[in-house]
């Protein structure tokens, strides 16, 4: 499949440095669950990605994953092919990394790649964007936080995903090592979700 050029963006000013930078958010995010860090995103991203989620792509993607991207977001397609290397999934099943324009976007996570018990690391990450993001510590409003790297009650408030996101949620986790770890978006916030975390209500 050949690229459309003149419809692409510039991706990072300086690649490597900021690849390496948001990777590193990346590690912190997933080490401490529910904490918001802020993404700079200098990039010229296509309309309807957010900064934070387009900054993870272009530091995580490479020839060696896949991206499949929700309906809404399909134009999206070329830009992160040019900029990365990475393929394009046919079918969400097949994707390394999946990005969600909203929680009714997002496929069930039980039908993503899960890993192995031998090779967990082979599973999706799932970046979701959603339209609030809040974290708040001994704050009972939305989602309690639980599991490894949570060191305090913890509350995430959430827009988007629902009881049905928390049901799929608490699956994936009795599945560990197995299961996919998700980062949910706004703006340029992003908090990370690995599978060890608990969510209630």
């Amino acid at each position: 499949m050949s690229l459309d050029l003149d419809s692409i963006g510039a991706g990072f000013r300086l690649p490597a440095l900021a690849s390496q930078q948001v990777f590193r958010q990346a590690l912190d995010a997933m080490a401490h669950p529910g904490r918001i860090i802020e993404v700079p995103c200098e990039a010229d991203l296509p309309d309807g990605v957010a900064p934070a989620a387009g900054a993870l792509l272009l530091s995580l993607l490479d020839t060696d994953t896949s991206l499949w991207l929700s309906a809404g977001l399909e134009h999206a397609s070329d830009y992160f092919r040019f900029h990365t290397g990475c393929t394009s999934a046919r079918s969400p099943s097949e994707g390394s990394f999946l990005l969600a324009d909203s929680a009714q976007a997002l496929p069930r996570l039980e039908t993503l790649a899960q890993g192995s018990a031998e090779y967990p690391d082979r599973s999706a990450s799932v970046i979701l964007q959603v339209s609030h993001l809040q974290s708040r510590a001994g704050h009972a409003c939305g989602w309690r936080l639980a599991g490894p790297g949570v060191l305090h009650e913890l509350w995430l408030e959430v827009d988007g995903p629902g009881a049905d996101f928390l049901e799929q949620w608490a699956c994936n986790a009795a599945r560990f090592p197995r299961g996919v770890d998700v980062f949910l978006v706004c703006g340029r916030q992003m908090v990370g979700l690995p599978r060890t975390t608990r969510l209630g209500g």
